[in-house]
């Protein structure tokens, strides 16, 4: 059996509107990379299970895309500007 520790403004919910912030949507992914139960972290946070789901399969594509890197490089003359740009353009 395990406890769970949720805080009594996790237990209300996402609140102002229904939104998490990105931090708290950040934290809630990593409780679930960790182990946590999906349906009972479902249920003390207030939202479905098919959201939390989603939520952690775009944080973990947008983690393995930005493994997948390169620098590109202009040179406009009087210097070089570099910025990364993903490679999902192969």
């Amino acid at each position: 059996m395990t406890t769970e520790t949720t805080t009594a403004a996790e237990a209300a919910g996402p609140g102002r509107g229904g939104r998490m912030s990105r931090q708290r949507k950040r934290d809630t992914v990593l409780r679930l990379l960790r182990g946590e139960d999906l349906e009972t972290l479902s249920r003390a946070l207030g939202v479905t299970a098919a959201t939390l789901s989603g939520w952690r399969d775009t944080f973990l594509s947008a983690g393995e895309a930005s493994l997948a890197t390169r620098e590109l490089c202009w040179n406009l003359g009087d210097g070089v500007i570099r910025r990364r740009c993903v490679l999902a353009c192969r």
